[in-house]
C-alpha cells in the first residue's frame, strides 16, 4: 500500500479556504495513517523473521540428507550393474 500517495491525497484537500477544524480532521487522519504505517511495516517485519525461522526449522528437521540435484543425470549401465554388484548380499 502507498501511504505516501494516501497522506498526499488528504493534505490536497487542505487549501486556503479550508476551515480550521477541517484542517484539524484532515491533519489527525494523517497522523492515524502514519501510526498505521509504522504498525504495518512492524508486522511485515515480524512477519518476515518468523518465515525466515520457520524456513530454518523445517529444513533442519525434515531434510537431514543431503539435497539432490535440480537436474540429476541417468546413469550409465555400468553404473547400474556397479550399484547392483555392491547391493548384492551373496
Amino acid at each position: 500500500m502507498d501511504w505516501n500517495k494516501i497522506k498526499e491525497g488528504l493534505k490536497a484537500l487542505i487549501t486556503d479556504s479550508t476551515s480550521t477544524e477541517d484542517v484539524e480532521k484532515v491533519t489527525s487522519v494523517v497522523k492515524d495513517i502514519e501510526v498505521a504505517e509504522a504498525e504495518s511495516n512492524d508486522m511485515l517485519q515480524k512477519h518476515e523473521e518468523l518465515r525466515k525461522k520457520y524456513i530454518e526449522a523445517v529444513k533442519n528437521s525434515t531434510f537431514t540428507e543431503k539435497p539432490k540435484e535440480d537436474n540429476p543425470q541417468p546413469k550409465t549401465l555400468e553404473e547400474c550393474i556397479q550399484e547392483q554388484l555392491a547391493n548384492r548380499k551373496d
